[in-house]
């Protein structure tokens, strides 16, 4: 991702849970760049915020309260088909209220869909889905039919493991 991801683009985190995600994208578009981040929790976007706020990059980033599958109406048109990465981290909010509140095929293949459209050519889509939830065993066969559309970077289904409660990446949301 570091090395596809240029200062002064544009991003998007579509599940910004606790933040690790969005700081990242955050720091990798620099003072001239811009990420778009996504989640339905209140309590996902307050830590997000935090976590922005503590390291003194949250004018970089617009946080909005809303579902993935909102992306291509909610990032300005000016920038669909020029977004240079877009992460998803499937499951629910690690260390919330709520794990009851889980990424849903019906609302996260359309989000994939408006991702591949918003992503610039030689852009990056990454998806990590965390199986440790109830709805985690299903996600593979619902979203592995994918989105109807690919760039000519992007395959689908992606090829990654999924990581389970125990073996999260560190910087996961």
């Amino acid at each position: 991702m570091a090395s596809v991801l240029q200062p002064g683009e544009v991003a998007v985190d579509a599940t910004v849970g606790n933040g690790h995600d969005t700081l990242f994208l955050a720091q990798q578009v620099g003072a001239q760049g811009h990420v778009y981040g996504f989640d339905i929790q209140e309590e996902a976007l307050a830590r997000t915020r935090r976590r922005l706020e503590e390291a003194g990059l949250r004018d970089r980033v617009t946080l909005l309260q809303m579902g993935h599958e909102h992306m291509a109406e909610a990032v300005p048109a000016a920038w669909h088909g020029r977004i240079g990465a877009v992460m998803f981290n499937l499951g629910y909010l690690p260390g919330g209220s709520d794990r009851t509140c889980i990424t849903r095929p019906q609302t996260t293949v359309p989000a994939l869909e408006a991702a591949l459209r918003l992503l610039r050519p030689g852009g990056v889509l990454t998806v990590v889905a965390y199986r440790g939830h109830p709805g985690g065993p299903k996600r593979p066969k619902p979203c592995g039919n994918g989105p109807k559309r690919s760039t000519p970077t992007a395959s689908w289904p992606p090829v990654m493991p999924s990581a389970t409660d125990g073996d999260r990446r560190r910087n996961c949301s």
